[in-house]
């Protein structure tokens, strides 16, 4: 007599367990959407709730701009430095340089000219924000400076055109101490609630 053949127990689907915080909408995440506009919102939190991949400081400032409550955008911030230290390092060196009282750059007080970064995208570029953030002594008064003008402003030249076109509008930014459209909302009430330290309290 013929014996039947067990039925092959059913294949379980692989799920992306993706770990969630109470304080952040809940959005599915699915695997095509890594590759798109991290700008947006949803996308940014969902590309903060997953330890893999860069996200780049121009992404979640945008991002954070489009957020209309303090608490959430003190949330991303805080969830985007706290991604690896030196994420940490390039917000602390920008917020330093951009708000601090004490940082004088000692640059004329125009944009000089410089060739844009045609990089189709951020990684792509020589440089980035980090490394520009590491060498922002050469320009600043301060032991480091580079005493030579010419040098000095040559080096500055140099570095902006490494950048992307987006990270070196935004080290601009903070050289000239200048608001951005792109980053409405994004001053420095939301740093100074996001990063309690990093500046002097305001006299």
């Amino acid at each position: 007599m013929e014996q039947k053949k067990p039925a092959s127990p059913k294949k379980k689907v692989a799920t992306q367990s993706i770990p969630i915080t109470d304080s952040i909408p809940e959005v599915k995440v699915i695997e095509k959407e890594i590759k798109r506009d991290y700008s947006k919102v949803d996308g940014m939190w969902n590309r903060l709730k997953n330890p893999r991949g860069t996200i780049y400081i121009t992404d979640v400032l945008e991002a954070v701009s489009n957020l209309e409550v303090l608490e959430d955008k003190v949330l991303m911030l805080r969830m985007w430095a706290n991604r690896q230290p030196s994420n940490f390092e390039q917000i602390r060196g920008y917020i330093e340089c951009r708000y601090h009282p004490m940082v004088k750059f000692a640059l004329p007080d125009s944009i000089p000219p410089y060739r844009v970064n045609d990089a189709a995208d951020l990684g792509l570029a020589e440089s980035d924000f980090l490394k520009a953030i590491r060498k922002v002594s050469y320009f600043i008064e301060c032991p480091r400076k580079i005493q030579n003008q010419i040098k000095r402003e040559n080096v500055f030249i140099n570095l902006l055109e490494d950048l992307h076109k987006a990270e070196s509008e935004l080290f601009l930014d903070m050289v000239f101490k200048r608001d951005n459209d792109k980053y409405n909302g994004v001053n420095e009430e939301v740093f100074r609630a996001a990063f309690t330290r990093v500046l002097p309290p305001k006299i």
